[in-house]
Order: structure tokens, then C-alpha cells, then sequence
């Protein structure tokens, strides 16, 4: 981070206490579905000093994160519309990389997808296309 606030550190202070204070918690991860797999995608809108936007992801198939991510979109957006646009289909490669990768080792067979977002409408449209 660049130009960290107060209110930066006080964040982060929060999440490494968090973290601190659960590091030996039991985590949960399973399959609910083989078969459907669960996208949550989310985009921050102008947020680095560039005005690129920022998007997250995170994987699952029912149970726990198995994946997630985040990463700086490649393009300026005029609207964050637009930007969710451009995440859903930055973060898209990355999905269905994984996916197929593991469909071609027979691992399992992803037969849909649920994508999750804000604007879940506009994204279960641009995925059901690709």
C-alpha cells in the first residue's frame, strides 16, 4: 500500500489479531455439489492512484474457500459498472482455467457454474455465454 491511512493500520492491526487469535481454528472445506461450482466475485471501483480498479474472487464447491484471489484490472473503466465487466472477465480466465484443468485430469466434472456478485444478474449473463 502506497499511501496507508490511520485508518489503514487500524484495519490491518484488526486482521492480524483476527488472525493471531484463530490460527489453530479447525477449517471446514468440502463438496456440497461436484458438479456445480460456486463464483463470488467482487470489483472496487477507481481505487488505486492510476484509477484502475481492483477485483476479487473467491472459489468454492459448497464447503470452505478451496481458491481466491484478487488482482489490479489491466484497463481504466469509465463506471463501475464497466469495471464489473472487465473483473468478471479478467477473474473468468483464472476460473476456468482451474476448471478445466481438472475436468482434462478426471478429477470431476463440473456440469455448471453459479456466479455471485453485486451485479449477479449482468455476470450469470456474461458467463452463460463463454
Amino acid at each position: 500500500m502506497a499511501k496507508a491511512t490511520k485508518q489503514d493500520c487500524r484495519k490491518l492491526r484488526r486482521v492480524l489479531l483476527f488472525l493471531m487469535h484463530t490460527i489453530d481454528d479447525d477449517r471446514v472445506i468440502g463438496i456440497e455439489d461436484i458438479e456445480m461450482l460456486h463464483t463470488w466475485i467482487d470489483v472496487s471501483y477507481a481505487v488505486h492512484p492510476d484509477m484502475k480498479s481492483h477485483t476479487g474472487v473467491c472459489i468454492s464447491y459448497g464447503l470452505g474457500i478451496i481458491d481466491s484471489g484478487s488482482m489490479k484490472q489491466k484497463l481504466n473503466s469509465k463506471s463501475s459498472t464497466e469495471s464489473e465487466v472487465v473483473g468478471t472477465n479478467d477473474i473468468g480466465e483464472y476460473v476456468f482455467r482451474g476448471a478445466r484443468i481438472c475436468f482434462e485430469e478426471e478429477y470431476f466434472a463440473s456440469r455448471q457454474s453459479k456466479c455471485y456478485s453485486p451485479r449477479e444478474k449482468l455476470q450469470d449473463d456474461l458467463w452463460s455465454k463463454v
